[in-house]
């Protein structure tokens, strides 16, 4: 078949998410969703130890699959931003190494000066640093038969 033609219809189109679920997906999150609420009435110990007993993520790989993807992205949406404050953005034009040189005064703290006191020169500091650009990545094939 051309590609053109697979692109035509959306039959039998399954997401990756959906066809990763197991038949049993839908079963076994209302059997944990049952278990937290206590929907069966167990005694408080009974239902303390099954849930010791089911809590790990190989019991239940969606349900923490999809929260733990939930909690960590709003995490991250509210963590503050901290790189541009210690470092700024620039552009290279290639992958070769860069040399770059910083000129600073090497003393960041003002001294005080008394009524008509004379103001102290500071040292100046220079340094000079390399680095590359990499690129990293990976391919996985496709095949359309």
């Amino acid at each position: 078949m051309e590609l053109k033609e697979l692109m035509t219809g959306w039959e039998g189109y399954q997401s990756v998410r959906e066809s990763a679920k197991q038949a049993d997906h839908d079963e076994r999150l209302l059997e944990v969703i049952n278990l937290i609420s206590n929907k069966a009435g167990l005694p408080s110990h009974k239902r303390a130890y099954l849930l010791q007993e089911a809590m790990t993520t190989s019991d239940f790989p969606y349900l923490f699959g999809e929260v733990l993807d939930r909690q960590l992205l709003a995490g991250f949406k509210d963590t503050p931003q901290v790189m541009p404050l210690i470092c700024r953005r620039g552009t290279v034009k290639d992958f070769r190494t860069v040399h770059r040189y910083e000129i600073s005064d090497g003393d960041q703290r003002l001294q005080e000066v008394a009524e008509k006191g004379e103001y102290l020169a500071s040292d100046r500091d220079e340094a000079k640093y390399y680095y590359a650009i990499k690129k990293y990545g990976r391919q996985f094939d496709i095949s359309w038969e």
